[in-house]
This record gives structure tokens, sequence and C-alpha cells, in this order.
């Protein structure tokens, strides 16, 4: 675990992690999932990029884990409305929880190629929300009946059956948008870091 590092500050470690992985790095600084694995260990800052929100905690409380999303108004993979829900909910705990929503950007907009089509992509962004209880157990959206049996695929497969499934999507970057990803990217992690 780098905490135990001796060569790094522990007060100084934030994660990145984009479209899933920016599922992912939102999940981790919940403190209802970070507590039972890490105890009172924080991540100081966490930045999203594109991160896909179909599943978050009914309690999204971080800590003092700075949290920035980023996201562009043209994302097909991604609903932009569940990340601006998910980072309001967290900024309702008390977090520091910021989002920016960048014009005319689709998915992986930070990528230098241009803007293209994956015509074999399935997804379904808008589908509805699948909030996580405390103990990580999935509540099923149409019953509110937490199931601790219930997985993704469980969640994948109800989304597809309610006809939320979307084939093809787009992906890349177009014009400064690489450049303006790298800026607050950067921005961010200065000021997560305490830089």
């Amino acid at each position: 675990m780098l905490a135990a590092d001796a060569r790094i500050d522990p007060t100084r470690i934030a994660a990145q992690g984009h479209s899933r992985g920016g599922s992912a790095v939102l999940m981790a600084a919940v403190r209802a999932f970070a507590d039972p694995i890490v105890g009172d260990l924080a991540l100081a800052g966490v930045y999203a990029a594109y991160p896909w929100c179909g599943q978050q905690f009914l309690h999204p409380h971080v800590g003092g884990t700075v949290v920035r999303a980023i996201i562009g108004d043209r994302d097909e993979w991604c609903s932009v409305m569940a990340v601006q829900a998910q980072i309001r909910a967290m900024a309702l705990t008390g977090a520091d929880a910021t989002i920016r929503v960048v014009p005319g950007a689709h998915h992986s907009f930070d990528r230098h190629e241009p803007v293209h089509p994956e015509p074999e992509a399935r997804v379904s962004p808008n589908a509805p929300i699948e909030f996580l209880a405390d103990d990580g157990s999935m509540i099923d959206p149409y019953t509110g009946v937490a199931d601790p049996a219930r997985t993704d695929l469980d969640q994948f497969r109800t989304a597809f059956r309610a006809g939320f499934a979307v084939v093809g999507a787009h992906l890349g970057g177009a014009d400064d948008q690489p450049e303006v990803f790298r800026a607050d990217m950067l921005d961010f992690h200065a000021r997560a870091l305490g830089r």
C-alpha cells in the first residue's frame, strides 16, 4: 500500500480514473466503501474523468477528500446528469466536490485523436441510477429493495430489457479539448495536494 511506504506522504495521495475508472475512484472516496478496507486512511483527492455514475452510494460521504469530475456535454457513454447528481450529493454532505462540463466534448475528449464513431459500443447512459446501501448492496431502482446478491450484470440486463440500450457512440477530442482537460486536471491535483 502506498500509504505504508516511508518515501510517500500518505496525506498527499490522489487518485484519477477515466470512464469506469472514474467510477472506481469516486467509489473509493466514499467512506462507506473505504472505511472497512483502509480504516481512517483517505485519499487527498479524486479526479474522475467522464465517469459512469450509474451506481452511487445513498450516503456518499467522502470526508476530507477533494473531488472533481469532468465530462463533456456530448458524452454518449455516460450521463452528464448522473455525474452532476453524484457530485451534488457529495457536496451536500459537506464535501469539496465540483464538476466541470465541457461544451461540445464527447467521451474521451482528453485524447489527441479525432472524434469518431464506435459502432459496436453498447451503452445505456439514460438508464436509472442504481443506488448502493452503506453495506454495498445494490438497490433495485424499480422495487427500492436492497439485494446483496444483485450484481452489475443484473443492473445491465435490467437496463437493456427496459429499452435503455443504445448501440454506437462517439469518442475522441476536438480542437483544444485535450488541453482544456490537461489544464483542469493539473489545476485540480495542485489544489488537492496543496501545491
